[in-house]
Formats: C-alpha cells, structure tokens, sequence
C-alpha cells in the first residue's frame, strides 16, 4: 500500500530507509492504526515543498502546520490532529484529514535541499 498523497513534482524516492522525522502519535481508544510511509529527497529548498504541501492539503480539510509532533486525539465525538509545540526542531510537519484517515507531510531541510516524508495514517 502506497501513501495516498500527491508527491511533490521535483522528488525523488528513496528506498530502504530507517529514520523517520515523522512523529504522529495517537490519544484516545482505537482498535486498530495503520501507518503508511514513503521517503522522498528533492533539491528543492523546504519551502517550496512546504508550499506544495500546503496547497495540495487544503482540497482535503483544514491543515496543521507543526513545528514539532503531530497527535491525533480522539474523544467519545471527536476526533483532531493537533500540534504538540518543540520549537528547536527542524522538522515542520503539515496534518490534514478527517476521522479514521489523515495525511502528514514532514519537511525536512537537509543543506539547501530537502529530505521529506509521506504518510497516511488509517485508524479505525
């Protein structure tokens, strides 16, 4: 299964990778998480990723714009993904979706190219 989000025009897919800036946690009770992640590099600066992200996101629902960890929290009627501030780190992940599917993006600057990352996050 492929992350079901649009991959930024100039990237590259890397393979095999290990380390992962994406921090996506879960509060609340849920039976069952699937995450989907895919890594791409682009010698594009993170900003013009990020801009890409940002845009492309915003057909789905709102956009979380993170400098720091992405929960996606759940109650007895709602379900959000929100921020949880660490304002040192170099990652900036944007979250979108809507009960049981989000989205994230984390950018990451690597020099003057970025290394990002794709996910889906299917919860049930």
């Amino acid at each position: 299964m492929r992350a079901d989000i649009a991959i930024y025009p100039r990237a590259r897919r890397l393979a095999g990778f290990h380390a992962d800036p994406t921090n996506v946690s879960f509060t609340g009770s849920f039976a069952d998480a699937r995450v989907v992640p895919e890594k791409f590099e682009s010698d594009d600066a993170p900003a013009m990723v990020l801009e890409f992200y940002r845009a492309a996101m915003r057909a789905h629902a709102d956009v979380v714009e993170c400098r720091g960890n992405i929960n996606i929290r759940r109650s007895r009627r709602t379900e959000k993904a929100v921020c949880i501030e660490r304002p040192s780190s170099q990652v900036v992940q944007l979250a979108t979706g809507t009960r049981s599917h989000y989205r994230v993006v984390a950018v990451k600057p690597r020099g003057t190219a970025t290394d990002f990352t794709l996910v889906s996050v299917y919860v049930r």
